[in-house]
């Protein structure tokens, strides 16, 4: 099958905010940088709003703040997993 794999490195600045870096590997050499750019825009300017109107902003790391449901459970792993190593930084 067609694949374009990408990655995304993300590195807290302050409580809100973040640096992001994105690498695509495109399964063609055929595509300019303006469509490559026009491609990045698209994923990423489609989640901005979803990610921008999150409440609360901070990821509440006890498990009764929100409602979960059996398909969260990799969340609820991953929120635990914070706590335990004493993540501060977009937390709450």
């Amino acid at each position: 099958g067609y694949r374009e794999p990408f990655r995304l490195s993300i590195c807290p600045t302050d409580a809100e905010g973040c640096r992001v870096w994105f690498r695509l590997a495109p399964a063609d050499w055929a595509r300019s940088e303006a469509e490559l750019r026009q491609f990045q825009d698209t994923i990423f300017l489609q989640d901005k709003p979803v990610l921008e109107s999150q409440q609360p902003k901070a990821l509440p790391l006890d498990l009764r703040a929100e409602l979960h449901t059996a398909a969260d459970k990799a969340s609820s792993f991953y929120r635990r997993y914070l706590k335990g190593l004493g993540i501060t930084i977009g937390v709450c």
